[in-house]
């Protein structure tokens, strides 16, 4: 069973493999702004275009991935395709050591699996099946991404309100519960609904 949380990440993150599936999880979280260094026998060693992506050129074995664990990185992804047995070694030995690690496809010998992520503006949403049909969560995605899109526009108000208000619990609750403020968010006037919910605001006070 897997938790959902967020966590915070400074430290660069460790790929192991840097196939189509390893480009694609890197691009991931370079874009969400975490640095990674991605390992890989086919990758010419150097820094990519982005200051987050660190390229290694390396052949991993169960003999030398231990070197590149020995900082302890916040988390490890393997992406190492169709090897079984040097995959099951890096979990394991992320497991013993207290290190977070995601095995590509592989959810019952992972610590994290990824869920698929939904961001726009301040506004992010992760989407998982935990494992069972990762398909649907990538269609899922999809269908939502609309709906995240205006949603984010509404946490817009909602957070410039946020910062106006001594009491944003009761005082939020009030303003987003009004039909009027509902309405201009609906059909998309939300410098009026922030007018109006700068107003309520304001009559509270008095």
């Amino acid at each position: 069973m897997f938790l959902p949380i967020s966590i915070s990440i400074e430290s660069p993150i460790i790929i192991f493999g840097y196939g189509s599936v390893g480009i694609r999880k890197a691009s991931l979280l370079v874009d969400l702004g975490f640095p990674v260094i991605a390992l890989d026998s086919k990758e010419k060693e150097g820094n990519s275009s982005n200051d987050n992506l660190s390229l290694i050129k390396t052949f991993i074995n169960s003999t030398n991935f231990v070197d590149f664990l020995k900082r302890k990185p916040p988390l490890v992804i393997v992406a190492l395709g169709s090897d079984d047995h040097l995959s099951t070694e890096i979990a394991n030995y992320c497991k013993n050591h207290g290190i977070l690690v995601n095995v590509v496809d592989k959810p019952n010998i992972s610590s994290v699996i990824f869920s698929s992520i939904l961001k726009s503006g301040d506004l992010c949403i992760s989407i998982s099946t935990q494992g069972t049909c990762p398909f649907y969560t990538k269609q899922l995605r999809k269908e939502l991404d609309p709906f995240v899109k205006t949603k984010s526009k509404w946490l817009h108000v909602l957070a410039k309100l946020r910062k106006k208000s001594k009491d944003p619990k009761k005082e939020l609750n009030r303003i987003y519960e009004n039909q009027d403020f509902q309405l201009m968010l609906k059909r998309g006037n939300f410098n009026d609904a922030l007018l109006l919910g700068s107003e309520m605001l304001i009559s509270d006070v008095k």
